[in-house]
């Protein structure tokens, strides 16, 4: 798929010769709200690993496009996708690391849907407490707009992940410190 920069991405990744729609369907935040709700009572959300890591309490992109499409919220990935981008735009769901938006790949998103609280960044998450009605959702206070919310709990989680990678990077670089003394030692004694 890197080399396919012109046209839309069907369902294959090969390049389509259909022209891309000019107006995609643009969601309110009700309806957003709305949909991330039903999204999260029905996508499974658990611990997903990759390369040695878990991230908890997740789900994956690719398996959303796929209900979007299935339960005709949508009609085709690049509505799913766009609609996915959407939601993440208002602070409904995000990366697990903040790193990509929404994508038809397997990666690792998070609902957020309390917003008096700070969206999970990172391989730890706190444990959906029940499923939320829409009413709850749409009811949140959200001082200062749900984008502002979201950007200043966001600069908090990451400082406390950045803080957490911080302390594992400085007890890894302790061990790895006595493991060469010892090995240092070893090479003494048998030379």
């Amino acid at each position: 798929m890197a080399g396919a920069t012109r046209g839309c991405l069907g369902n294959a990744g090969e390049a389509s010769t259909s022209k891309p729609r000019a107006v995609l369907r643009t969601w309110s935040e009700r309806e957003l709200i709305l949909l991330a709700v039903q999204m999260s009572n029905e996508i499974p959300v658990c611990d997903h690993s990759y390369h040695f890591c878990t991230y908890e309490y997740s789900f994956i992109g690719k398996e959303v496009v796929n209900w979007m499409i299935e339960s005709g919220v949508v009609d085709d990935d690049i509505e799913a996708v766009d609609l996915g981008n959407q939601m993440l735009r208002a602070g409904l769901i995000h990366h697990v690391m903040n790193d990509h938006l929404f994508k038809n790949q397997d990666l690792f998103y998070r609902f957020h849907l309390d917003r008096r609280s700070p969206p999970c960044v990172g391989r730890k998450a706190t444990p959906p407490a029940k499923m939320l009605a829409a009413t709850e959702v749409l009811d949140a206070p959200a001082p200062g707009g749900a984008m502002a919310t979201h950007n200043a709990t966001m600069a908090v989680a990451l400082a406390e992940t950045l803080a957490e990678e911080r302390r594992m990077a400085a007890q890894r670089e302790a061990e790895l410190r006595e493991r060469i003394k010892q090995l240092e030692t070893e090479l003494v004694q048998k030379y």
